[in-house]
């Protein structure tokens, strides 16, 4: 068997690409090739968030110990929700049992979605621009169809999901500013902001993830309604 040479440092600029490189190795086979111990590994691992799907310890242990929404856990492992709840269940983590995000500040509350006649799919430019700026499973929400019917009109026009980097004046939510100035530094809600940009909370909370800032948890939300000068502080930007 042959023998991997430890990182050069313990410094995280070496540990953290030292992990990437042997990801597809499982924990205890990678300790026995370092000589390094099982449960320094699985330290690393954790600490770092280089993590196997499919090493059921690793995975235990990591969604275990991290305070990830399921939204942030799915973008740091690489899977889509549907496939982390699948490895939720797969390995008898009852985690997230009781809601779909325990640190949300709107997940409580019912989301109501503007209604649109369904005649709109018909039309590439209405339909271009409502996928745009809320995505299928919105639309298909507020049309009253099946996804599957939005994404066949979305084949059909030729549309395609929507430049993440690109910001514009009709899509300020997209906008890191946006978001620390409404959110962050407002204290608005997650349903408040949403109703500002004229999108649902599902899409303010996508792009928060995506900039990197941590949606509050629901004892920091009601903090901020209490005293919204404490917003800055509460809300901090996600882990790196």
């Amino acid at each position: 068997m042959r023998k991997i040479s430890l990182p050069r440092s313990r410094k995280s600029d070496d540990i953290r690409p030292w992990l990437e490189k042997h990801k597809s190795l499982s924990s205890r086979e990678l300790a026995n090739r370092t000589g390094l111990t099982f449960e320094r590994i699985m330290q690393w691992r954790v600490a770092y968030d280089v993590i196997d799907p499919k090493d059921r310890d690793l995975f235990t242990v990591w969604v275990t110990y991290k305070s990830y929404t399921i939204a942030e856990a799915a973008i740091i492992t690489g899977l889509s929700h549907r496939m982390f709840r699948y490895y939720l269940k797969k390995y008898g983590i009852t985690k997230y049992e009781e809601s779909d995000e325990q640190y949300s500040d709107y997940r409580r509350e019912k989301t109501d979605y503007k209604k649109i006649d369904k005649s709109i799919l018909k039309n590439k430019s209405k339909l271009s621009k409502l996928h745009d700026d809320h995505g299928k499973i919105s639309i298909s929400k507020m049309a009253g169809v099946s996804v599957e019917r939005v994404r066949k009109y979305l084949q059909k026009f030729d549309i395609s999901k929507p430049d993440r980097q690109v910001t514009g004046p009709n899509n300020s939510c997209r906008s890191r500013e946006w978001l620390t100035q409404n959110y962050v530094i407002g204290g608005l809600t997650l349903r408040a902001c949403a109703e500002l940009a004229g999108v649902c909370p599902h899409t303010i909370r996508n792009w928060l993830i995506h900039f990197g800032i941590r949606p509050r948890d629901v004892h920091e939300a009601f903090a901020v309604r209490q005293n919204p000068e404490d917003s800055r502080l509460l809300t901090s930007t996600a882990r790196s």
